[in-house]
């Protein structure tokens, strides 16, 4: 069975940062949280803030090797500048020129949501991704 150079990749990135969690003691991030906020909703307990996992995570979030014929990453619609959403479009534009079914929600304050996506589908922060990475209009890879 012939394994696709990108999947090596992404599968390699995420066994050294494992070893490397696992070997080295992680740098410990802290979230600050405004006096007067109420306690997120995520549990960071099970997914621990570290340098390790933020610069992973960045990584990620950059590359467009997620998806089907790496030309879009999550930072394509959910662009830093325009804080982390898309404004220029009406819907969001995906692999193949294709027109998605909704645009980018902006990325802030996650934590502290119970639910993601314009319908709220998803109900846990560590499983959103798959559902752009998946959609077929939007990253295509499986």
């Amino acid at each position: 069975m012939k394994v696709p150079f990108k999947y090596l990749f992404v599968l390699g990135s995420i066994v050294l940062f494992s070893l490397a969690f696992t070997f080295l003691k992680p740098t410990p991030l802290y979230l600050e949280i405004p006096k007067g906020w109420p306690k997120p909703h995520y549990d960071f307990s099970k997914n621990p803030l570290t340098e390790e996992g933020f610069q992973l995570g960045r990584q990620l979030f950059y590359d467009p090797i997620l998806s089907r014929d790496n030309t879009i990453s999550c930072a394509s619609c959910h662009l830093q500048a325009t804080g982390f959403t898309h404004v220029d479009h009406e819907l969001s534009h995906g692999i193949d020129g294709k027109i998605g079914t909704r645009n980018s929600m902006t990325l802030m304050n996650l934590a502290w949501s119970k639910s993601f996506m314009w319908d709220g589908g998803v109900n846990h922060l560590d499983v959103q991704a798959l559902n752009p990475i998946t959609s077929p209009d939007e990253m295509d890879e499986t």
